[in-house]
C-alpha cells in the first residue's frame, strides 16, 4: 500500500486514508516515533502502519478510527518495556485495528473510565511480551478475532491475555471473543474479574489455550449467560490449583455459565481438575472430550450453589492404569448436581457426594467390592462385586442415599443402613435384618422393602 492520501470517506475527521510514515514515523526501533503517530491518529480515520518496529506510548484512539497494518512484521513496542501501546478511556465507538504485533510492553491496550469501549473490533493481531495484552475496565458488543496472547515461541511471554476489569461502574457485555489464541500465559487467559458489576452475555468461541502455566478463562462473580462453546481446544495449561476453567463467585453470584462442545486435551502434569466452580455459582458442562490423568476429575464444586449445575453426555477418556480412576466429578457443600452417564474410559460418578441426581441409565464403570466386609459407601454411587460378598457395616453412608450394585455373586447384608439396591432376579432371606442376593431388580426390591427394615 502506497504512503501518499488516497480519497475514501471514513468518519468524521479527514476523508482519506493516511500513512503514519507521513507524520515523521520512522520505523527504526530505535526513534521514539509517539508524537509522529498521534499526530496521524488525531488528524486522520483510518491509518496504515508500514512494517517496521515503532517505538511508542500512551496512544490515544477516537470512535470511528481504523488502524490497518502492513503485517506482523509492523510492530508497535513500547519505548520502555513497562510503556502502555493504546491508553483510552470514556466513551469509544467503532474503532477498529487489522494486523500488526504489540509487544515488549506493560500493556498493549489499556482502557479506563465507567464509560464503554462499544463495538470495536480487534483482527488477527498479535500481542506478546507484556503485561497485559488487553486491560479494559468496560467493553460492550467488541470483536476479537483471531488474535494472538502470547507465542509458542518461548515460556510465559504475557502475563494476562485478555482482561475485563469491569472497575467502577463499568460492565462487560455482549463480547464475542472467537477462534483466538492464547500460549505462554503466566496468569490467566482470559479474565472476568469478579465483582458485583454484571458481566452477561459473552461469547467464547473456538478458541485455542495451551502451553502455559497459567488458567485459561477465569469467571468471576457478577458474570451470567457467558458460552464457552464450538471446540475451543485446553491442552497442557494451568497446574495445583490453576484448572483450565476457574468459576469462583465472592463478591457475586454466577449463573448460567454454558461449557460445551470443547475439547479438554491432555492436563498439564498437576493439574487435577479441568473445571474448578467455587461459592454460588452454577455451570452446566455438555458434549465435551475430557482426557484425565489417573484419579483426576473433570470438575470440582465447593460451596453453596444457587441453582443446579449440570453435567451430561461429556466424554472421558482416562489416562494412566487403571480404566476407571478418573472421575466426572466431586463435591463439597451442596447436592444440587445433575449428571448424566458418560462414555469412554472414565470413572463417570461424583465421589463425595452422593445425592446427586443420575439421568439416564447406560451402564459405566463402577467401584469393585471383593469379599470386603466394611466398605466405605459415602463415595459410591455404583459397585460391582467381584466375589461372594458380605456387607456388615454402612456407618458412612448417609439417609437416604442409593447405592447400586451390578451382582454377579452372592452379597449379603447384614446391617441397618437405609440403600435401594438395583440389579436383576431373585433373593433369599436369610433372617430378620439380614438379605442375601443373588440377582435382583428394582421392582423386586420394592416389594422387598415394605417387608425388611434394613
Amino acid at each position: 500500500m502506497a504512503e501518499q492520501s488516497n480519497n475514501r470517506k471514513l468518519g468524521n475527521k479527514a476523508t482519506e486514508w493516511v500513512s503514519v510514515k507521513s507524520f515523521g514515523a520512522t520505523g527504526d526501533g530505535v526513534t521514539d516515533d509517539s508524537a509522529a503517530i498521534q499526530a496521524a491518529l488525531d488528524a486522520h480515520d483510518h491509518v496504515y502502519i508500514p512494517n517496521g518496529t515503532y517505538l511508542v506510548k500512551d496512544l490515544s484512539l477516537n470512535s470511528f478510527q481504523i488502524l490497518e497494518f502492513e503485517s506482523e512484521n509492523a510492530i508497535f513496542k513500547g519505548v520502555i518495556s513497562t510503556d502502555d501501546v493504546f491508553s483510552t478511556t470514556g466513551s469509544l465507538a467503532r474503532i477498529r485495528i487489522f494486523g500488526g504485533t504489540i509487544r515488549d510492553c506493560g500493556k498493549g491496550w489499556y482502557h479506563t473510565g465507567n464509560s464503554a469501549l462499544a463495538s470495536c473490533s480487534i483482527h488477527r493481531t498479535v500481542f506478546r511480551d507484556c503485561t497485559y495484552g488487553n486491560d479494559l475496565s468496560t467493553a460492550v458488543n467488541c470483536i476479537w478475532d483471531n488474535v494472538q496472547f502470547g507465542t509458542n515461541g518461548g515460556a510465559d511471554n504475557i502475563d494476562y491475555g485478555l482482561y475485563f476489569r469491569s472497575d467502577g461502574s463499568g460492565q462487560t457485555n455482549a463480547n464475542h471473543i472467537r477462534e483466538c489464541v492464547f500460549f505462554f500465559f503466566k496468569e490467566k487467559g482470559i479474565t472476568f474479574e469478579d465483582s458485583t458489576i454484571s458481566k452477561g452475555g459473552n461469547d467464547i468461541s473456538g478458541c485455542w489455550f495451551e502451553d502455559s502455566t497459567g488458567i485459561p478463562i477465569y469467571v468471576g462473580g457478577g458474570t451470567k449467560q457467558l458460552n464457552i462453546h464450538n471446540t475451543c481446544y485446553f491442552e497442557t495449561n494451568g497446574g495445583t490449583s490453576k484448572p483450565d476453567i476457574k468459576i469462583e463467585a465472592v463478591l457475586a453470584a454466577i449463573n448460567e455459565i454454558h461449557i460445551d462442545g470443547n475439547e479438554f486435551a491432555t492436563p498439564n502434569t498437576d493439574q487435577t481438575e479441568r473445571i474448578e466452580c467455587i461459592g454460588n455459582a452454577y455451570f452446566d458442562a455438555r458434549d465435551n472430550s475430557v482426557t484425565l490423568s489417573t484419579g483426576d476429575v473433570f470438575a470440582t464444586f465447593a460451596g453453596a450453589f444457587g441453582n443446579h449445575s449440570k453435567l451430561f453426555d461429556n466424554y472421558l477418556n482416562a489416562t494412566g492404569a487403571g480404566s476407571y480412576e478418573s472421575r466426572l466429578f466431586t463435591s463439597s457443600g451442596s447436592d444440587l448436581v445433575s449428571w448424566s452417564v458418560s462414555v469412554g474410559s472414565g470413572f463417570v460418578t461424583e465421589d463425595t457426594r452422593p445425592h446427586s441426581h443420575l439421568e439416564g441409565g447406560e451402564s459405566f464403570a463402577v467401584y469393585t467390592l471383593a469379599n470386603d466386609a466394611t466398605p466405605s459407601v459415602e463415595g459410591m454411587k455404583l459397585c460391582k462385586t467381584g466375589g461372594t460378598t458380605t456387607i456388615t457395616d454402612f456407618d458412612d453412608g448417609r439417609v437416604g442415599q442409593t447405592i447400586s450394585i451390578l451382582s454377579e455373586h452372592a452379597v449379603t447384608i447384614t446391617d441397618g443402613a437405609p440403600i435401594i439396591l438395583n440389579g436383576s432376579a431373585n433373593f433369599v432371606m436369610a433372617a430378620a435384618d439380614t438379605l442375601t442376593l443373588t440377582m435382583f431388580n428394582d421392582q423386586i426390591w420394592q416389594e422387598v422393602s415394605r417387608t425388611v427394615n434394613l
